[in-house]
């Protein structure tokens, strides 16, 4: 783009220099052998540009014909062989990749790519030994760059060998301190070693890093389960508080000294982040004792504390069904089902229809039904942000790639307008 734009201006000043000569005029005169020749100046201006045109294009076509009798340079020769072998490597062709490497070593020596290239052939070649042998001596010769220690990484991590990863971590991370994937990665295999100690080392790290926080409540989460530690429990749900095993626990480790009011305080505060059955349940069973009447109190708060939620006016529904109280579970029924579609919550809509003739009095006014018919079948699942695997339950880190912190809850729905046919039963 440059040279184009130098060769326009050159062209440019050109044009300038030819039109100020003819427009200001005079002439120019020269004595050649005795003999006196005059020449407008324009057309010595011309003459000159064009004898410096001329040379530079002479000079453009010398250096050609000099470059291809003499051949490229062998930098030039190297880097083109070093190009084939990547090629060799990316379209899995072995023996493109195993000439060119030996033919760009003559030209490059054993330069940092060119060994790394080979390395991934002898994996190629399932020659792991080899392969571990190349990487660790370039390792060991690397400064500025970190191949071998990244590939002996990712060899470590596929043969579960923890001290030969973390080491290899490290190396990574002592050229690039900001590798985060890899500092998580670090972090994932100190904690399924039980190896907390290792893992908190990393936590400085990613403290400014949007995980950051995330993946250090877990750390600390882990460590406090497995010690029963009440203290960690609670800096980790400061740290997070949607992670609701964490609340679980530490909602326990509270309920067991009896300090009920502040173990609902963390279980509210954790449903406000996921609205999950089993932190509603244990809030409302949170306490010593606890009569009907108390229970439903403690429903109507958390409705009103998350009114915005499907599950709290189920549930309600559900405790006034236990209490036979028909006309509010009703209600709270069709109030849940307003906020979301579910076929389990049109099927307790149903089951009261059906219960009409079996009331004291008509709780339902018919008319004023909604239509149930495209109520969709839902299943609640934990999701995997990074790879898409899906779990029943939480888990710190997902079992099939590795990742921590990356389980969102999430529903799975599918429009089945036959699911549910009230409107023909009625």
């Amino acid at each position: 783009m440059w040279m184009i734009f130098f060769s326009v201006f050159k062209l440019f000043i050109s044009i300038c220099l030819l039109i100020l000569a003819a427009y200001y005029g005079g002439h120019v005169t020269f004595d050649i052998a005795g003999k006196i020749i005059e020449l407008h100046i324009a057309a010595v201006v011309f003459s000159i540009l064009v004898m410096l045109y001329a040379y530079g294009f002479l000079k453009s076509v010398l250096r050609k014909i000099s470059s291809a009798l003499s051949g490229k340079p062998a930098y030039e020769k190297g880097v083109d062989y070093l190009q084939r072998a990547f090629s060799g490597i990316l379209l899995k062709d072995r023996k493109l990749a195993a000439k060119s490497i030996e033919k760009a070593k003559k030209y490059l020596g054993d330069i940092p790519l060119l060994a790394w290239i080979e390395g991934q052939l002898m994996l190629a070649n399932n020659d792991q030994h080899r392969a571990k042998a190349i990487f660790y001596e370039l390792s060991s010769k690397e400064k500025d760059t970190a191949l071998g220690a990244y590939s002996i990484c990712n060899m470590a991590i596929k043969e579960r060998s923890s001290s030969d990863a973390i080491n290899a971590i490290n190396s990574v991370l002592k050229i690039y301190p900001h590798a985060y994937e890899l500092i998580f990665q670090a972090i994932v295999i100190s904690l399924r070693d039980g190896n907390f100690i290792e893992a908190e080392k990393y936590l400085s790290s990613i403290k400014n890093t949007k995980k950051g926080k995330l993946v250090a409540a877990i750390v600390y989460s882990e460590k406090g389960r497995v010690l029963h530690d009440a203290d960690l429990l609670k800096k980790a749900f400061k740290l997070a508080p949607e992670l609701s095993e964490n609340a679980l626990h530490y909602a326990d480790c509270l309920i067991s000294d009896k300090e009920y009011r502040s173990a609902r305080k963390v279980l509210m505060q954790a449903f406000k982040c996921v609205h999950l059955h089993k932190l509603y349940e244990k809030y409302i069973s949170c306490g010593k004792n606890l009569s009907n009447s108390d229970i439903l109190k403690l429903a109507e708060k958390i409705m009103d504390e998350v009114p915005n939620s499907w599950l709290t006016h189920f549930e309600f529904a559900n405790l006034a069904l236990k209490n036979d109280m028909q006309q509010l579970a009703f209600q709270h029924l069709l109030i849940a089902y307003e906020k979301e579609q579910y076929n389990f919550i049109a099927d307790k809509i149903e089951e009261i229809v059906r219960n009409i003739g079996n009331t004291p009095q008509n709780i339902v006014n018919i008319s004023s039904l909604p239509e149930l018919i495209n109520a969709k079948p839902v299943r609640f699942v934990w999701k995997c942000r990074h790879c898409g695997s899906e779990s029943d339950v939480w888990m710190p880190i997902c079992a099939h790639c590795d990742w921590i912190g990356e389980y969102v809850y999430e529903e799975n729905c599918t429009i089945n307008s036959n699911q549910n046919n009230l409107i023909s039963f009625l």
